[in-house]
């Protein structure tokens, strides 16, 4: 026994342990366990998310590792290449369009409701919709997913230019008044608008803020096999308008790439700009004041005034493969609570994403001294006359979306009529979104 035991101490000496009598005992504290978490934000948005991290990594025995991935679509595709779940990250932050497609991959996540109690934390009912499943035999939905940078549009302006073109400091609230600001702002020398993400700002948020079904089983949020409806009268006659919107040279069209629309909006080549509330940072203090507005909709067909816009951004999945989320579930708990989302949402735009962070932002003076997160937040978790699901929820949604762009700037380029281009955008993505 003793000849054991000397071996042992010798074995252990090796390595730098140090015995105390028969206990074995570290000099030094245990390396935190670590978590890994892979996200695609940039910039100042990265940024103040180490700062969240960091202030987490300093009260816990475990460790956040943050991985950045490339952009949403490039961190997305590259982990689920890796086969062997146990190298995958613990943490992927997902974007909307591709919710339903990780849904769907049912061996690859462990679904949140089954780590933390949801109804505790609270989450606003119009955010945790989008990201609940209805289970084959469960009466009611399931969140699967921690919503964390969720976003919507509204409207800059630039204030500087208003006033040259004689408008009122104030944003236009719907689509008919865009084509009065427009003519002004024409006569005064310069374009009107431009929009980031164009299936997006030209199609998505315009079906959800007119109740207009986007796909059949409720936009995708309630049966299988959902079938695109945006070969369909408002859609086309919505693709006309900008077209000639461009034409008149109110509208100019910036790409697939949202950074270009801002682009233009920081180089005054246009007056407003339609894009997410958490991108004010980048468009701000460029030598110009900055106003803000909703997103448009057309009084004509909404005497009553508009519904409840959908969100953007992501949500944080939790992947599969790991021995242990004892860690990953104190993390997440950290992320979900109130004063967290609290300060996420004043610092970085993102729309609160419970109801204790709402009712704690709305109860200081932030909302009327932000009057850009009060756009948004008035948009989505103020307006009450939801009735469509927020926002569309189909499988394969990333790449079908890109033969939705496909058709909307074959319309733009006059290569196709609207009518013509949305049936092929239907069909070509219809394949991609049926691809099991």
């Amino acid at each position: 026994m003793l000849d054991f035991f000397s071996k042992y101490i010798r074995t252990l000496s090796l390595t730098g342990v140090v015995l105390v009598g028969v206990g074995v005992y570290f000099l030094f504290p245990k390396t935190p366990k670590e978590i890994y978490f892979r996200h695609s934000l940039m910039g100042f948005l990265e940024d103040t998310l180490v700062k969240v991290v960091d202030d987490f990594n300093k009260t816990s025995s475990y460790k956040v590792v943050l991985e950045y991935g490339g952009n949403y679509t490039e961190s997305f595709n590259n982990t689920f290449k890796v086969s062997e779940r146990s190298k995958r990250p613990h943490l992927l932050m997902v974007s909307e369009y591709n919710t339903s497609t990780i849904y769907n991959q049912k061996d690859d996540y462990v679904p949140l409701y089954q780590l933390i109690d949801i109804e505790a934390a609270r989450f606003v009912p119009i955010i945790k919709e989008f990201y609940s499943f209805k289970e084959s035999k469960d009466e009611k939905s399931h969140l699967c997913s921690l919503p964390f940078n969720c976003s919507t549009a509204i409207l800059f302006y630039n204030k500087d230019i208003f006033k040259k073109a004689g408008l009122p400091d104030k944003a236009p609230e719907t689509w008919e008044e865009m084509e009065i600001y427009a003519e002004k702002l024409r006569k005064a020398g310069y374009t009107a608008f431009t929009t980031a993400w164009p299936a997006a700002y030209l199609l998505e948020h315009f079906s959800v803020v007119h109740n207009i079904p986007y796909a059949t089983q409720k936009n995708g949020f309630y049966g299988e096999n959902p079938k695109l409806l945006i070969n369909t009268k408002p859609f086309a006659d919505q693709l006309n308008k900008f077209l000639e919107w461009e034409q008149n040279g109110f509208y100019v069209y910036s790409g697939r790439i949202a950074e270009k629309a801002e682009e233009k909006f920081v180089k005054q080549e246009c007056a407003m700009l339609l894009q997410g509330a958490n991108r004010l940072t980048y468009v701000k203090n460029k030598g110009f004041d900055v106003g803000f507005g909703v997103y448009p909709y057309w009084a004509k067909m909404l005497p009553n005034g508009p519904y409840a816009l959908n969100i953007g951004g992501t949500s944080i999945w939790v992947l599969k493969g790991h021995p242990s989320y004892e860690g990953v579930v104190e993390f997440i708990k950290y992320l979900a609570n109130e004063k967290v989302q609290q300060r996420w949402h004043e610092t970085t735009g993102y729309l609160p994403t419970t109801i204790g962070a709402y009712e704690r932002t709305k109860s200081g003076r932030y909302y009327e001294e932000n009057p850009a997160s009060k756009a948004a937040v008035a948009q989505v978790i103020e307006r009450k006359n939801q009735n469509l699901p927020n926002g569309a929820r189909i499988t394969n949604y990333g790449p079908a979306r890109e033969k939705i762009v496909d058709s909307i700037e074959s319309v733009l380029d006059q290569k196709k009529s609207a009518a013509e281009a949305l049936d092929l955008a239907v069909k070509e993505a219809q394949l991609i979104i049926d691809q099991k």
